[in-house]
């Protein structure tokens, strides 16, 4: 994989970390009191867009790399 997009894919993999910490986060505070406030179920689907968001921009980025290894431009990476 080139440089470049193997480190956006490492940056991807760094946020869904920190996206999971703040997901576990909110998990336990609805554990805790059983309901969420209008702000956080707010932030939580906001998390869960960037999730998608990050999940389909990496399955783009994969289904490139792919096709350019298919193709033989790989080989000259």
């Amino acid at each position: 994989m080139p440089k470049d997009e193997l480190l956006a894919l490492k940056r991807s993999i760094s946020e869904l970390a920190a996206i999971g910490r703040n997901v576990n986060q909110l998990a336990r505070v609805a554990n805790e009191g059983g309901r969420l406030p209008g702000s956080v179920r707010d932030d939580l689907r906001a998390m869960v867009r960037v999730c998608e968001a990050m999940r389909d921009h990496t399955k783009g980025l994969l289904k490139m790399n792919l096709a350019s290894w298919q193709s033989g431009y790989g080989e000259d990476v």
